[in-house]
């Protein structure tokens, strides 16, 4: 019933003009519901066909980041001038790794200064930010991303894409993941590869019996509000104001109100993940022990309406945490 209720949302969700998608459903480690919707000026679209995550690859670079935590290499709270000497290491000016990937260092926009690829970004990060307090700002960007993922070039000598492949891709067999060219933004998977990176989250840092990190941690990459550590920081909108952030993770909860009025949570209030500019969809339910990922080119006018349909035939079969 579950398979043939879902099939009707899903078809009926791309013949209502939805963007195709691949959609990965899982319950306690075994998949209950895979397929994929839809054809585009690309052709069919397929459970194999990668595309375009967007800002879900900040998750990807934290989780990287969570290794060279896990091994006392690189400290969540350290300064970042110890591995670049363009940085000062101490007073207001010295930004840490957290707030790379907490959004305040004070860096500002994706792609600008060509990212990682850019030979001497450290050198010109520095200059473009050098007069801003670090932990007094949250402005969202990806430039953070890109500095975090020089600094775990630094300290192996080798491109962080190589470090994606070898610490991340290869041992979890994620065979249709890549990236194009930035840490902030553009690798390209599918809904089962997503799948398998939330099901290591979810088993706080194992799979398939390797362990990447240890629960300790998983726990460090967790988020947290931010006002609790920079207690004078600042927000453009009450939306991030209200954002818990932890490495390269955010909470992806969903309330609302029933049909008495009464707030409650699709799923549970304990749902992690990242969102996406293209509407794919990476969400782990740690107390259901639910993941959903979706991949997708964008997510058109109705995205909204009818993935609301998915959430709550998932929430009603599936959840019991409430």
């Amino acid at each position: 019933n579950f398979i043939r209720e879902m099939d009707s949302i899903c078809q009926n969700w791309v013949n209502d003009g939805g963007s195709p998608f691949d959609m990965l459903i899982a319950k306690n480690g075994k998949i209950v519901y895979h397929d994929a919707f839809g054809v585009d000026a690309f052709g069919s679209f397929t459970i194999s066909t990668p595309t375009e995550i967007a800002s879900i690859t900040k998750l990807f670079t934290g989780v990287l980041f969570a290794q060279f935590v896990d091994q006392g290499i690189i400290g969540i709270d350290d300064p970042v001038g110890i591995f670049l000497p363009e940085f000062p290491t101490n007073g207001p000016q010295a930004i840490t790794m957290r707030n790379l990937f907490t959004h305040t260092a004070g860096t500002y926009g994706h792609g600008i200064f060509e990212g990682v690829h850019n030979h001497w970004l450290e050198n010109t990060l520095y200059h473009a930010i050098k007069n801003d307090t670090s932990g007094m700002k949250y402005r969202y960007n990806g430039s953070s991303y890109e500095l975090a993922g020089k600094v775990m070039e630094l300290v192996t000598g080798k491109s962080v894409f190589r470090l994606f492949h070898e610490y991340l891709y290869e041992p979890l067999g994620m065979k249709n993941t890549y990236h194009e060219w930035s840490l902030g933004y553009s690798v390209h998977t599918t809904a089962y590869d997503l799948a398998i990176m939330g099901q290591m989250l979810l088993q706080r840092g194992i799979y398939d019996g390797r362990r990447y990190f240890s629960e300790q941690t998983f726990d460090k990459l967790l988020p947290v509000d931010l006002k609790q550590i920079y207690a004078d920081i600042s927000f453009t909108n009450s939306w991030d104001e209200n954002q818990p952030r932890g490495i390269g993770i955010v909470m992806q909860n969903w309330q609302l109100n029933d049909e008495n009025g009464k707030s409650r949570y699709l799923l549970s209030d304990n749902v992690i993940g990242h969102g996406s500019a293209t509407s794919s969809v990476f969400r782990i339910d740690l107390e259901n022990n639910i993941i959903l990922t979706q991949s997708r080119r964008k997510g058109k006018s109705k995205f909204g309406e009818h993935f609301q349909k998915v959430y709550e035939l998932i929430d009603n079969t599936w959840a019991s945490y409430k």
